[in-house]
């Protein structure tokens, strides 16, 4: 399994300013593992209704936005009114970012109700705003499921793009976990997920991929998928393209219709082979379809030992504008948002504070059954 995770440091260039925000428990979780696996240049904020829990990150900025730093109880009105408390020191943390994740785990309090007021800021701010969101395991109920869908519904308005990590996905890791097994696997994919995009955002390779190009591609497209694979031995361009398209661990990577995808290429500069290069560019576009503007760039790295890494980032997916924007993508701005976008998002932010009627009924259908829940399992969601 450890072959599926970047767990090595990779390299970065100066470049664009990239900030992740931890929101809760899963978030802070997925933080902490970005740190422990050195992925540099980045800079990290965890932000938590829970003291004792935002004190594990080992976050460069850690923002708590309740006073009394016992969590929000499972409750997503109380984790957003917390986060509207703090608004500018969430502004302020997040501030010169050129791109925010914002990670939480869905169906919780604070992440649930946090991670919208924190995405919608950071979208005003123009930068370009992505969330990795985890939703619950099947077995947590109907309740807790459409708590995480609602939270999700939101949090998407105030987003350029965003990946959904069902926990679920832990049923494909082909045997069976111990429960810490299967957190540290829930909250590892998370970390995954946005390595592999700051390392094709970040990495200087032989064929670029820069920031402008990410922004292209990510820019208010909505739904996104991303799939990691590696292999060697005989048809391994072929099996790391497979294999980044059904990775276990992230679900289905269906790349069909998609509008942007990003491609990145890593192998051994003295063995991999142009030929290579060109039946995995052409898988791409086979599987992508006609209407899909692939970005593909390439990373000589010395550490592959016999094995080519292929990531993929397919964004604008069942949003059908895969073939209607084709002759719109050059004409997407690369730079900050106008006025009248910032203006927009600030309105958004305020309607936010406004409108707390659906984030209260929410907490309304949790709170009869939340406190039958075990405290251990309530904090790795708040």
């Amino acid at each position: 399994m450890d072959d599926l995770f970047l767990n090595e440091q990779i390299p970065y260039e100066h470049g664009a300013v990239i900030k992740v925000v931890g929101v809760g428990g899963a978030g802070g979780n997925a933080v902490a593992n970005m740190i422990a696996a050195n992925v540099g240049s980045v800079e990290y904020i965890a932000v938590n209704t829970d003291a004792q829990a935002l004190r594990k990150s080992g976050a460069n900025t850690c923002i708590l936005i309740s006073k009394l730093g016992l969590g929000a109880g499972g409750r997503p009105e109380k984790g957003k009114e917390y986060a509207l408390e703090a608004i500018d020191e969430i502004r302020n943390a997040i501030k010169g970012a050129d791109m925010v994740f914002i990670t939480a785990g869905m169906g919780g309090g604070t992440g649930t109700g946090a991670a919208p007021v924190i995405a919608a800021e950071a979208k005003a701010s123009g930068a370009l705003t992505v969330a990795v969101v985890s939703t619950p395991h099947t077995t947590a109920g109907s309740k807790r499921i459409n708590i995480a869908k609602e939270g999700l519904a939101e949090l998407i308005n105030y987003v350029d793009s965003y990946i959904v990590v069902p926990n679920d996905c832990m049923q494909n890791a082909g045997h069976k976990l111990t429960y810490k097994e299967a957190l540290k696997i829930a909250d590892d994919v998370l970390r995954q997920s946005i390595q592999g995009i700051c390392e094709i955002a970040s990495s200087a390779g032989h064929i670029n991929i820069d920031f402008a190009d990410v922004r292209t591609a990510m820019s208010q497209q909505g739904k996104a998928v991303m799939g990691i694979g590696r292999a060697g031995g005989e048809n391994r361009a072929k099996q790391a393209f497979e294999n980044a398209l059904k990775n276990p661990l992230l679900s289905d990577t269906n790349i069909k219709g998609a509008y942007a995808v990003l491609l990145n290429i890593s192998g051994n500069e003295d063995d991999l082979l142009s030929d290579e290069v060109e039946e995995i560019q052409a898988l791409v576009n086979e599987y992508a379809g006609d209407g899909a503007h692939v970005i593909d760039g390439i990373i000589f790295d010395d550490r592959t030992d016999g094995t080519i890494s292929v990531t993929i980032v397919a964004t604008g997916i069942s949003n059908g504008k895969g073939v209607e924007n084709l002759t719109k993508v050059d004409d997407i701005k690369k730079a900050k948002p106008t006025g009248a976008v910032v203006t927009s998002m600030q309105d958004k932010l305020k309607k936010i504070s406004r409108e707390d009627h659906n984030l209260q009924g929410i907490s309304n259908r949790l709170n009869e059954d939340y406190f039958e829940i075990p405290t251990y399992l309530r904090k790795q969601n708040d």
